[in-house]
């Protein structure tokens, strides 16, 4: 049988899969590094980040009326990253991923920057592959 903490992994990964094909709508907060999104079936989800970077956190509310910075939503379960100057834990990537897609949905990153290149007239539907990067480093 699954853990809680597998079933949470399991959302983490979905929530990731669903917010890169915009199915999951991500909106800002008033803390420049939290992302907050409604999900089904009455619930909410925020990702944050120690300005801009680890360690970052997961968190499931639920409708309540608890006094928090979201009226009616209570916290009932975050998951905190470790970060890179610790071991690396099992959530770290997973939340960490979707930090960062959530950032750039609810920024709008990927529009402004097509604004962006049409502004400067460059067709951003016409933009080649940038370069492969070898990372295969000799010594």
């Amino acid at each position: 049988m699954p853990t809680l903490d597998d079933r949470i992994y399991a959302l983490i990964s979905r929530y990731t899969e669903l917010t890169t094909r915009n199915e999951l709508d991500w909106q800002t907060t008033q803390h420049p590094d939290r992302f907050w999104a409604d999900v089904p079936p009455d619930n909410a989800v925020s990702v944050e980040s120690s300005a801009g970077g680890y360690p970052y956190t997961f968190t499931i509310y639920s409708r309540d009326s608890a006094e928090t910075e979201y009226p009616d939503w209570a916290p009932v379960e975050t998951i905190h990253t470790l970060g890179p100057a610790d071991r690396v834990g099992p959530w770290d990537e997973p939340i960490r991923t979707l930090f960062m897609a959530a950032r750039m949905q609810a920024l709008d990153i990927g529009g402004t920057v097509a604004r962006m290149l049409e502004g400067i007239g460059v067709d951003p539907e016409a933009v080649p592959p940038k370069p492969a990067v070898d990372d295969d480093i000799p010594f």
